[in-house]
C-alpha cells in the first residue's frame, strides 16, 4: 500500500470511475487466486460490457503468469449415489435441474451420468460430495423424507457418564471451580513439544 495513492482520495471510486484494477496481495498463492477470481467476477457485473475483464500478466521469479485464472472445471456424478447419500429418489435430468439452479451447470449423458461445470465463483466446491450437499440444498433440506435407519442406532448416555456430569455440576454450584489439569500428559507432551525443559515447568 503507498498512501495517499492507494486508498486515498487519488485512487477512490466514484460513479465517474471507469477503469478499476483489483490487485490481491497474498502469502498462499492458492487462496490470493481464489480472493482474485472471487472479487474481479462479482465486479465484472458492473462492467460497460457485462462480465468482461482484462487480464493481467505478471512476472515472478522469472517466470511469467496471467491473472485471474478464472479456470472451470468439470465432475461427473451418479444420479444414484446423489439419492442415496442425500436421501431422495430423483432422476438424473431432475438433478441436473437441481444443480443448475445452484450455479453449476450441469447436462445429463448417455450413460446417465451428470457431468456438472464448477465456475470460478464456486470454488467453495472442492468434492463431489459439496456437489450432492448443493442437491440437497436446491430439493430443500425441509422437503427430504425423514426416514429411520435400518440399523440400530439407538443409544443413551453411559451411566459413568451420567453420574460424573450430574456430578460436576452439583460441586460446580457448591461455588468450586473445576480445573483441566496436564496430570495425564505424558513428560513430552509437557516439555519436548512445548520446546520447554521439564525442569523449568513447575
Amino acid at each position: 500500500s503507498l498512501p495517499p495513492i492507494i486508498n486515498g482520495e487519488h485512487s477512490k471510486i466514484t460513479l465517474k470511475t471507469r477503469n478499476v484494477f483489483i490487485e490481491c496481495t497474498c502469502t498462499d498463492l492458492t487462496k490470493g487466486k481464489i480472493v482474485l477470481d472471487t472479487l474481479v467476477t462479482m465486479f465484472s457485473q458492473y462492467s460497460e460490457t457485462p462480465f468482461t475483464i482484462e487480464p493481467v500478466e505478471t512476472i515472478s521469479q522469472g517466470e511469467t503468469s496471467v491473472y485471474p485464472t478464472l479456470k472451470y472445471r468439470k465432475e461427473v456424478i451418479q444420479a444414484d449415489k446423489v439419492n442415496n447419500l442425500v436421501g431422495v429418489n430423483q432422476g438424473p435430468k431432475q438433478i441436473a435441474s437441481l444443480l443448475n439452479k445452484m450455479c453449476l451447470e450441469s447436462e445429463v449423458n448417455k450413460d446417465n451420468s451428470i457431468t456438472v461445470t464448477i465456475p470460478p465463483t464456486r470454488h467453495d466446491v472442492i468434492h463431489p460430495c459439496d456437489i450432492y450437499e448443493d442437491v440437497a440444498i436446491a430439493f430443500g433440506y425441509n422437503n427430504i423424507t425423514k426416514l429411520t435407519p435400518q440399523t440400530l442406532t439407538v443409544a443413551q448416555q453411559l451411566p459413568i457418564n451420567k453420574l460424573t456430569d450430574q456430578l460436576r455440576e452439583g460441586v460446580a454450584q457448591s461455588g468450586f471451580t473445576e480445573a483441566l489439569t496436564f496430570s495425564l500428559c505424558s513428560r513430552d507432551d509437557l516439555s519436548i513439544k512445548m520446546r520447554k525443559k521439564i525442569e523449568d515447568i513447575p
